[in-house]
């Protein structure tokens, strides 16, 4: 008669997956993924090592999920009241409300993490974009006015071209009469009636 606890019957294979499964258990690397599986596969199977875990988990649980939230808030306020900081010395600085909405924005768009880098480029991006006052333009005078300095001028200049002219005729009948024996003073006079009878009245 076969003995019943005999493997002579177990297919290989079933001896094989059973070594495997008793390494697993035996890994601690492994052992808890194992037994997970285990539950998986028949969560009535009562395995003290994973239910005393759950079941302080279970209780723990919104006791962790407070604490994480109350550090959430913490965070939050922290950073709102870093912003707030950042804010106010920008404002202190001559930035108005709508410059300090730009600048976080260019902090968003930019990747700048820092509200005074952030404050740097906009107002190099303002200073640039601001257009450069023209030069006042050279007043050009009327063509009339123009027109009436040309006219004074030459005939200021046709006067005096015609003293020197009067001058100069009269130092030559100077020189003439002298050479005849003529009287100066009579020379002189001829030689002025010669040049104003040319023009010029005396």
């Amino acid at each position: 008669m076969a003995n019943d606890n005999s493997l002579e019957n177990v297919d290989p294979v079933d001896i094989e997956l059973a070594a495997l499964a008793k390494k697993l258990s035996n890994d601690p690397a492994t052992r808890k993924d194992f037994l997970r599986l285990v539950k998986k596969h028949n969560p009535a199977q009562p395995i003290p090592e994973l239910d005393v875990e759950d079941r302080i988990s279970a209780l723990a649980a919104p006791h962790i999920q407070k604490v994480a939230k109350l550090e959430a808030d913490l965070l939050k306020r922290d950073v709102a009241g870093r912003i707030e900081e950042k804010r106010s010395a920008l404002r202190e600085q001559g930035y108005s409300r709508d410059d300090v909405a730009a600048i976080e924005k260019l902090m968003v768009e930019k990747q700048i993490p820092s509200h005074d880098t952030a404050a740097s480029y906009f107002k190099m991006e303002k200073q640039t974009a601001t257009p450069t006052p023209a030069a006042a333009p050279i007043p050009i005078p009327p063509a009339a006015s123009v027109s009436g300095a040309s006219a004074g001028s030459a005939s200021g200049s046709a006067e005096a071209a015609g003293a020197t002219g009067c001058a100069v005729g009269a130092a030559a009948g100077v020189r003439a009469g002298d050479d005849a024996g003529v009287p100066v003073s009579r020379v002189v006079v001829r030689g002025a009636e010669h040049h104003v009878g040319r023009g010029v009245r005396l």
